[in-house]
C-alpha cells in the first residue's frame, strides 16, 4: 500500500518521544559505505550525513550549485529549519568527494537539488531518506535505525574519536551537554574507556 503524500506512517505519533541510537560499531559503518559504493546518490547521502551531523531536511535542501564548485573544506551555508538561522559547516574531503562522484554521474542544473527524488526530480523526500536508511541499516543486520540515527552517529563517532562534549553540542545546536550526552547515548564501556586509556 502506498503512502499518502506529506504523510510517514513511520513517525511516531504526536506528543510521544523517541530513543534514537548512533551506530555504535565503525566496522557497521564501513560496511554500508562499501554496500552503497556503486550507487552515487545514496553513498553521497550516507557520507555527508554521517560526516557533517545535518538534520534530514537540511541535508535534502543542499542544491548541486552548493557543492559543485567549492574545495576541500569551504563550507557551506544551509538554513536551519528548527533554529530558524543558517548553518555554515565545512566540508571534509570524503563528503566532498562523494558529492563530486554524484556530480558526475548525472547532469545537474545548479539550483537542482543534489539528492533527487523518485524519477530524477525534485529532492527525495524524508519519508523516503528514511526508509533508505532503514533499508541500508538492516542490511548489515541493525534494526530499528531511523535517518535521524545518522546524526546521532556522526556525534557518537566523533565523541569516539576524542572530540570534547563542548564541540560536539556546539555542532549539533544544543544547549546543554547534558542533552548532547543523552543524545549520543553514553554508556557505561564509553565511561570505563576513559579510565582504561593509558597515559
Amino acid at each position: 500500500m502506498a503512502m499518502e503524500k506529506g504523510k510517514n506512517d513511520n513517525a511516531p505519533k504526536k506528543g510521544t518521544k523517541t530513543k534514537g541510537q548512533p551506530i555504535r560499531d565503525i566496522t557497521l559503518v564501513r560496511k554500508i559505505k562499501y554496500n552503497l559504493r556503486d550507487h552515487p546518490r545514496n553513498y553521497a547521502l550516507f557520507i555527508v550525513a554521517i560526516n557533517t551531523g545535518l538534520r534530514a531536511n537540511e541535508l535534502l535542501s543542499i542544491t548541486a550549485g552548493q557543492v559543485r564548485y567549492i574545495k576541500e573544506g569551504e563550507e557551506i551555508r544551509v538554513w536551519q529549519k528548527k533554529t530558524k538561522k543558517y548553518r555554515i559547516l565545512p566540508i571534509n574531503k570524503t563528503s566532498l568527494e562523494a558529492c563530486q562522484a554524484l556530480l558526475d554521474s548525472r547532469k545537474y542544473e545548479d539550483d537542482d537539488y543534489l539528492f533527487y527524488g523518485r524519477g530524477g526530480k525534485g529532492a527525495l523526500t524524508i519519508e523516503s531518506y528514511s526508509y533508505l536508511v532503514k533499508t541500508w541499516c538492516k542490511a548489515v543486520g541493525l534494526e530499528g535505525y531511523s535517518s535521524h540515527d545518522l546524526r546521532r552517529t556522526f556525534a557518537y563517532q566523533k565523541f569516539k574519536a576524542g572530540v570534547p562534549i563542548s564541540i560536539i553540542r556546539e555542532a549539533l545546536g544544543h544547549t546543554t551537554e547534558r542533552q548532547t550526552r543523552e543524545y549520543i547515548c553514553i554508556q557505561l564501556e564509553d565511561v570505563r574507556q576513559v579510565y582504561t586509556h593509558e597515559l
